[in-house]
């Protein structure tokens, strides 16, 4: 089920959050997926955005991960994760690369840890990889100890959470 814009923007933000989170201590490892799609993949056009679900089938394998959203410049997807509570990955697949940390990166993945109960969330770790598709050097950064992040009544975060701890 597609997201409002409202929605969307705020998983943007929450990205952004746990981009900054990342700048924090970052280490270089070896890739995690091997795949034989493109390394590094162009976006589609202004007037290919309306299609952006068909080359993200097309150029990214999703491998586990379940088509989320898009935003205007990377397509977003999500996978459940293990360990105590509700945990899951949030993963972005950009069309060009982004600039930060050390190096330029297209694709990312953070793990969040939900309360749902308590309707708030933090980041755990990101991971920022050179190439689409989860592949490529990546630049690492855990934060353990992460402050907890009560949004708002009402607010596009709580929606947004609200809605991820129902499934």
């Amino acid at each position: 089920m597609p997201l409002n814009t409202a929605a969307m923007d705020l998983l943007e933000t929450m990205m952004k959050r746990a981009y900054l989170a990342a700048v924090l201590g970052l280490t270089i490892a070896l890739p995690a997926l091997a795949q034989d799609k493109p390394l590094q993949v162009d976006g589609p056009t202004e007037m290919e955005r309306n299609m952006v679900r068909m080359w993200s089938r097309e150029n990214i394998d999703e491998g586990a991960y379940t088509y989320f959203s898009f935003g205007a410049d990377h397509t977003i997807y999500w996978m459940a994760a293990d360990g105590p509570g509700k945990r899951v990955f949030i993963r972005n697949e950009y069309f060009e690369n982004q600039n930060g940390a050390a190096k330029p990166y297209r694709s990312t993945k953070s793990l969040y840890d939900l309360d749902c109960g308590g309707k708030s969330w933090r980041v755990l770790a990101t991971d920022l990889f050179e190439n689409n598709g989860l592949r490529g050097a990546d630049a690492h950064a855990e934060s353990p100890d992460a402050a907890w992040i009560k949004p708002a009544d009402g607010s596009d975060d709580a929606y947004l959470l609200g809605m991820i701890c129902k499934g």
